[in-house]
Order: C-alpha cells, then sequence, then structure tokens
C-alpha cells in the first residue's frame, strides 16, 4: 500500500507538481466546500490522467490508505491531507538529497587531500578522453 503512495508521489515529483489539491488534478467543480472529493472521482482522476502510470489496484490502495477509519467520510477523500502527505515527502527527499551531496562533497575533499590533484580538473581530464 505504501509503494503505490511513493510511486505517486515520485511520478508527481519527477512530473513538477507543487500540489496534489490544485486544479492540476482535481478540478473545482468536483470538490466540496470542506476539500474533499468523492473516492470515485479520484480513481477516475489518476486512473485517467497521462501524468501517472498507476494502476487500478495501486490506486485502489492510495483511496484505501487515506479514506478515515475513524468517522464516517461518506465515501469522501481529504486531497488536504493527500497534499500535506506530499509536501512532507518533498521535504523528506530534499534533506535526504542534500545529505548525499554534502556526503559526496566530503568525498571529494578527502580524494583531493589525498593525491593533492583537484578532482574536477581530473574529471574533465578523463571526460576528454
Amino acid at each position: 500500500m505504501l509503494n503505490a503512495m511513493r510511486k505517486l508521489f515520485e511520478e508527481a515529483r519527477s512530473q513538477g507538481f507543487e500540489e496534489l489539491n490544485g486544479e492540476t488534478l482535481f478540478k473545482d467543480e468536483v470538490k466540496n466546500f470542506d476539500g474533499t472529493v468523492s473516492k470515485d472521482e479520484v480513481l477516475y482522476t489518476l486512473l485517467n490522467s497521462e501524468q501517472f502510470s498507476l494502476t487500478r489496484t495501486e490506486v485502489a490502495s492510495i483511496t484505501t490508505l487515506m479514506m478515515d477509519i475513524n468517522r464516517n467520510d461518506l465515501g469522501r477523500f481529504d486531497v488536504d491531507e493527500l497534499h500535506f502527505s506530499y509536501r512532507s515527502y518533498i521535504k523528506y527527499y530534499e534533506i535526504v538529497e542534500q545529505r548525499i551531496l554534502d556526503l559526496l562533497d566530503k568525498f571529494k575533499i578527502t580524494i583531493e587531500k589525498k593525491f593533492n590533484y583537484d578532482v574536477d580538473s581530473l574529471y574533465k581530464l578523463t571526460s576528454e578522453l
């Protein structure tokens, strides 16, 4: 189930989506006043969207995760909660990405010290070959 949610978020991130509750996915006429969308509308929107390659099973898993079992949600899906989860995923991705870049910079500095050679110059030299 969580893999389907991660796939949705990763596809949205790679497509450059800023928000998952906006006009790009859900038109205002399908949203209720409280920001919810019917479960069927979510299914059809994600399955019929050209931007996503989600299967029916994956979309069903996402809707199952997002439905509130503690209250009677009347078959409505809170797209604002989906958007909040997406923003959290993006923040997490940026933090991990920055840590990896920092780690690679530390490796670069270590290599430069070890060989007394500028790694960027070495990269240019090897890329020309």
